[in-house]
């Protein structure tokens, strides 16, 4: 069974010269409100809490009127990748922008390119996160396991877990069903590894 689960990738990619963050009202409210604050002591304060979540939605909902869905993660560290495999697939690329970044707290938003974005498959030093996503925006998780001595990348059939696990993401403007994931997994993901050497058991 595939999973959905919100979750993230940290990889870098090129950013859409149409969406200036100076241009947002609230992405300013957000970055002031963030300043000298942690992932654990917004989890420990249920006030500071329920700010910041509303926060992070007037923001993605002046993203989504003015430019596109998004997806916002958020961690409790800077640098939040071991490593990923490869690039996303041609025409499946997604734009990553960095909203905060601390040594005890993190934010990116990710924006499909198109209707469906695909990350490489991938690796976290952070050992927490928290996604949300905009009205229009939907994200699906695939746990793997990663030999990289093997050359090889198995997708796991299991129940959500809180923990960060190597995965590949999704990122959809749509409901994608479950032969939908399939499809892609067989079609998109395998060559697109393949082009690395990676062999993909599904």
């Amino acid at each position: 069974m595939i999973k959905k689960k919100l979750i993230a990738c940290s990889k870098k990619v090129k950013i859409d010269n149409e969406l200036n963050l100076n241009d947002l009202k609230e992405y300013k409210t957000l970055t002031l409100f963030l300043k000298d604050k942690s992932l654990k002591s917004l989890r420990n304060s249920i006030k500071m809490f329920e700010t910041f979540k509303k926060l992070i939605n007037n923001l993605q909902n002046e993203i989504l009127n003015k430019f596109s869905p998004n997806i916002i993660h958020v961690y409790d560290v800077k640098n939040v990748n071991k490593f990923w495999i490869g690039n996303s697939p041609k025409n499946f690329e997604y734009s990553k922008i960095s909203l905060y970044e601390s040594n005890t707290l993190s934010l990116f938003i990710f924006i499909p390119k198109n209707n469906i974005a695909i990350t490489p498959p991938h690796s976290h030093y952070a050992t927490d996160a928290i996604t949300f996503t905009s009205k229009q925006a939907i994200e699906y998780e695939l746990p793997v396991t990663i030999n990289t001595n093997a050359k090889k990348i198995e997708i796991l059939h299991e129940e959500a877990s809180i923990n960060l696990k190597d995965h590949i993401v999704i990122f959809s403007k749509k409901q994608l069903s479950e032969n939908s994931i399939n499809e892609l997994v067989n079609k998109v993901i395998r060559p697109c590894l393949e082009k690395s050497s990676y062999h993909l058991i599904h």
